[in-house]
């Protein structure tokens, strides 16, 4: 079961199902948890001991840089300000299709500007993956979509809108409706790991 720092209702009962099942058939049924971002001692615990296998994790340095939200701030107030490579590839985490195509629409002069997201076909999907030509930067606006099982070569910078738009029960209506939402922690921390510069 991959990703199980993504904490959710559905998740959280599988899980229980899984560890009444893991106790009844320990002879012929086993369980791997994995997650880049796991709390070791959270899952050990639920699971009774279970034993801990990590792997290699992130080759390179992250650096985080956190800046708040200024009114009337423009991208011109700091450019100036970062040490930019000539041609950095920039995977940016948005939460909404439409957010990505206002972004898309203001930056698309400077950029080779491709989109990322559920409802593209898997050949458009693909094209994230090919080399920008020579003096040209690459901007991948995707959704959560490239928080997991996608990793993007030569990303050289991640913005990330923090956001998530989740499915959730709305009890004062008794509907499903998508609502927009701060990212957990974890997942925060994953995002940071779907980029491998080289």
């Amino acid at each position: 079961l991959d990703e199980i720092h993504e904490r959710n209702l559905s998740g959280d009962f599988l899980l229980g199902l899984l560890r009444e099942l893991v106790q009844r058939r320990q002879n012929d049924l086993k369980l791997i948890l994995m997650s880049a971002t796991i709390n070791f001692e959270l899952f050990t615990s639920y699971f009774e001991g279970a034993p801990i296998i990590k792997v290699a994790g992130r080759l390179f340095p992250v650096e985080l840089q956190y800046r708040p939200i200024k009114e009337h701030d423009t991208y011109d107030s700091d450019k100036k300000k970062a040490k930019i490579d000539p041609e950095p590839y920039l995977n940016v985490k948005i939460s909404t299709v439409a957010e990505a195509l206002k972004v898309y629409a203001e930056t698309s002069k400077k950029w080779i500007i491709l989109m990322l997201h559920s409802t593209l076909s898997m050949e458009e999907q693909d094209k994230v993956f090919d080399m920008a030509p020579v003096g040209i930067r690459k901007c991948i606006l995707s959704t959560n979509i490239a928080e997991t099982s996608v990793t993007i070569d030569q990303i050289r910078f991640v913005i990330d809108s923090g956001k998530v738009n989740l499915v959730k029960f709305d009890s004062k209506t008794g509907m499903h409706s998508l609502r927009e939402y701060w990212t957990s922690q974890a997942s925060a921390d994953q995002r940071k790991g779907t980029d491998y510069p080289i």
